[in-house]
């Protein structure tokens, strides 16, 4: 059985920020403004409020079955074949999960920074620093991250204050064009990129934590910060860019940073935009692929997951490759089948345990 390797609980909330805004700052303004126009600022918005109804759910379960994971659970309410199934859909999606934001970076990369360098190389440089991430235990991870959350933080701030002079209210005009249906689907991308995924953190969140019992308010308040952030670019994006502009940009936020400008001195910033996503992208990748592995390690009872490791992490730079033949079929897949996918893994599972839970609660009361 992998041997808790404990964080404390303020690395827990840096892991919830950063897994929360993730690859949303750099990829999803330019489909929610593709979709419904200058009301794309909205849609972060409007998510919040039933993300943090799922951080909820998932703060129910954690308190319901204290110090166990997503997997043991499963297992302990359905039985070995159900619950060990239930588990390994958990297990492919925190993988697969992995294997889109590792796509994510490497496509970034090649796209704006090395366009003449393979794929292949850039996902393998990017995996091998993920192993040795992981590979060093999940508290070297946390203080890894908590010492990237300062630049982090310094980098946002810095990125808002430039831009706040060239913000143009009328880009964001007129209200509410449009309509319900397009809206609702946008905050449901939204819900699947940056809340849906916070399953994950039932793998982490029972065993993991010095102070479990403060895990819940933390958690909460972690992702409405998250949240926040994520919003506030998705409306910068559109405030400076215009909704047009950033609909076709691949890298909306990319082009944002770029228009920073300070007496033409202070010019060409877009490192600071790259800086940002990377740390983000590679917390959430790296926390998705933990959730694997060491749910992998907990469903086949293995004394440690450095054994399959460095498979995983192989078959990982595989499945990033070859998931998707380029940006445009990522795009469709994240607003279709992605949806169906987190959908089952962060609602329907989570559900069905959450409510077993409390079937069990109230059949012991009963007995009593």
């Amino acid at each position: 059985m992998v041997k808790p390797m404990k964080i404390n609980l303020r690395q827990f909330k840096i892991f919830a920020i950063l897994f929360t805004v993730g690859t949303t700052i750099l990829i999803t303004p330019a489909g929610l403004a593709a979709e419904i126009g200058q009301d794309a600022w909205m849609a972060p918005i409007a998510a919040m409020a039933p993300g943090l109804l799922l951080v909820l759910l998932y703060n129910g379960i954690t308190r319901a079955a204290p110090g166990m994971t997503i997997v043991e659970i499963g297992e302990s309410l359905f039985g070995t074949w159900i619950g060990k199934g239930l588990a390994l859909l958990f297990i492919l999606f925190s993988f697969f999960g992995a294997a889109l934001v590792l796509f994510d970076v490497g496509k970034f990369i090649i796209t704006v920074l090395m366009p003449e360098t393979p794929l292949l190389f850039v996902n393998a440089l990017f995996a091998l620093l993920l192993l040795y991430a992981i590979g060093s235990g999940f508290d070297t991870l946390a203080r890894m991250t908590e010492l990237l959350f300062p630049w982090f933080a310094l980098l946002f701030l810095f990125m808002v204050a430039l831009l706040l002079p060239q913000i143009d209210v009328r880009n964001v005009q007129p209200f509410l064009e449009a309509g319900p249906k397009e809206l609702a689907h946008s905050v449901l991308v939204v819900l699947s990129l940056s809340y849906m995924p916070l399953a994950i953190f039932l793998m982490v969140q029972p065993v993991e934590l010095t102070d479990a019992r403060k895990a819940p308010r933390a958690f909460a308040w972690a992702v409405m910060v998250g949240g926040v952030l994520s919003s506030v670019v998705a409306a910068l994006t559109i405030l400076v860019l215009g909704a047009n502009v950033t609909s076709l940009q691949e890298y909306p936020v990319y082009s944002l940073a770029q228009r920073i400008s300070i007496g033409k001195f202070l010019e060409r910033v877009e490192a600071i935009a790259a800086g940002l996503w990377l740390i983000t992208t590679f917390v959430k990748m790296s926390l998705y692929f933990y959730a694997a592995v060491s749910g992998l390690v907990r469903l086949a009872r293995l004394p440690s997951y450095r054994a399959i490791l460095l498979p995983m992490v192989a078959l990982l730079v595989v499945v990033s490759v070859k998931v998707f033949p380029n940006s445009a079929a990522e795009h469709q897949f994240t607003a279709t089948i992605w949806i169906i996918i987190v959908s089952a893994a962060g609602v329907a599972i989570p559900l069905l345990l959450f409510i077993g839970l409390m079937i069990k609660r109230q059949y012991h009361k009963g007995k009593q």
